[in-house]
């Protein structure tokens, strides 16, 4: 029998989402029902188990808050006893369900990124993407490859996110359009994070750009949109750091450029170098939508053990590292 613990006071104080603590309760239902033991604390004190359960991650630079640092001691609780800790994180297909009407959110053990965090679909079943793709009216769409017209996307994340790794929105922007402009004389359509309350500094300081060095900072715009799939729309190219809009513009077929590969999970199916940017190649992208639904989860999957029932199979790290999945 597997023991799992799962925190309320992970959640932050004032939380008017009812979803997050759905998130909590609803795993401990699931792993119940699978007859394992679960159990949701509201206390702040660690209650040791095989697998713990988490709502949000953590990053070196998170703010000195109750609930950040109660996440924080968790996980590095588990993670020095040799034990598991289930990230719950936002959907990779929220281009598609800005209000999660479907409900799906991410699921894996210890990280968040590709490189740290175990998803438990190394061999995804194929009919989770066919459920997926069908639920959100996703489709794989050819890849628009070197096209003659169009302009190049660039999707900026929010600033002083912890995605970032400490990079301003702004020192990654100038970056990226100088690279850019080494390449290609095309358009830039420029992207600022929906979140981001800097956004209006950042529009000031990019017009100061384009006045100081019209040469590099030429033809460059700013997105007016609310929906980034709008924007989609006649985009030759798309460059971003590491965010969700990378996977959307790779299954949307846009060519798609990463500065932050390594933490991408669009890593294997875009290009890492803008050399590329006027002369794109194909990836083969089965793999990776399969492997991206696999990770993904409704409230409702989770309430009824389907999601424990897949994970439970990697709740201990030395199976993780051994166990194969059929």
């Amino acid at each position: 029998m597997i023991t799992v613990i799962s925190y309320m006071r992970v959640i932050p104080p004032g939380n008017k989402n009812p979803a997050k603590p759905m998130i909590i309760k609803n795993f401990i239902e699931g792993v119940n029902r699978c007859g394992d033991k679960g159990l949701v604390t509201s206390s702040k004190q660690i209650i040791e188990a095989d697998v713990a359960v988490i709502q949000g991650f953590v990053h070196k630079n998170s703010k000195n808050t109750p609930h950040l640092n109660l996440r924080k001691n968790i996980f590095e609780n588990q993670i020095r006893k040799g034990k598991r800790c289930i990230i719950v994180d936002s959907s990779l297909f929220l281009w598609k369900d800005p209000a999660q009407l479907k409900g799906y959110l991410r699921y894996g053990y210890d990280g968040i990124f590709p490189g740290t965090a175990e998803y438990c679909n190394v061999n995804p079943n194929p009919d989770r993407w066919k459920k997926i793709s069908a639920d959100l009216n996703i489709e794989l769409k050819p890849w628009r490859l070197n096209q003659k017209e169009g302009h190049i996307l660039i999707c900026c994340q929010r600033d002083g996110g912890w995605s970032m790794d400490g990079k301003s929105v702004q020192e990654w922007l100038k970056e990226v359009v100088t690279q850019i402009r080494k390449y290609t004389k095309r358009s830039i359509l420029v992207r600022f994070h929906p979140g981001d309350k800097n956004t209006t500094t950042h529009k000031h300081v990019l017009a100061q750009w384009m006045k100081s060095d019209p040469t590099t900072f030429s033809d460059i715009f700013i997105s007016q949109t609310k929906s980034l799939q709008e924007d989609f729309h006649t985009a030759h190219s798309l460059v971003g750091h590491n965010s969700s809009p990378t996977c959307a513009s790779v299954i949307e077929g846009i060519p798609t450029f990463l500065t932050d590969a390594s933490r991408a999970q669009a890593s294997t199916v875009a290009h890492h170098q803008f050399e590329e940017i006027e002369d794109h190649k194909p990836f083969e992208r089965q793999l990776f939508v399969e492997r991206l639904a696999q990770m993904h989860w409704t409230l409702e999957e989770v309430k009824t053990g389907q999601c424990w029932l897949h994970m439970r199979k990697w709740a201990t790290k030395s199976a993780s590292s051994t166990f194969q999945p059929a």
